[in-house]
């Protein structure tokens, strides 16, 4: 059995567009598992975390789009303190002052 090189050449493309369309579908689910668990353990933090909670409600107050563990992320210092661990949106991340501000118009509404 003899292939010409149109054959040859169809055959070594497919071959190497199902490689990519794999490899790509692999990366979408490793990214996909990674921020399901980002979200989850960020759920867990905010639920035993006062503080976490209302800069999460000044956040979601001046961008209502993002969700927390996922175009955010908090962290609490030793201290105490909760702070913007990363920001991972383009929008432009909010001082303290201003998620405080939004926090407490949130709780007065």
């Amino acid at each position: 059995m003899t292939f010409d090189l149109l054959s040859v050449s169809a055959l070594v493309i497919s071959i190497v567009v199902l490689f990519v369309v794999f490899a790509a579908m692999r990366r979408q689910e490793e990214e996909t598992e990674h921020k399901l668990r980002c979200l989850a353990a960020h759920s867990l933090l905010m639920s035993g975390n006062g503080k976490m909670r209302r800069i999460a409600i000044g956040i979601h107050e001046i961008y209502p789009e993002l969700c927390p563990g996922v175009d955010y992320t908090l962290e609490a210092t030793p201290e105490g303190e909760v702070r913007i661990k990363e920001w991972l949106v383009k929008a432009p991340q909010p001082s303290s002052e201003e998620i405080e501000r939004a926090a407490e118009r949130s709780s007065m509404a």
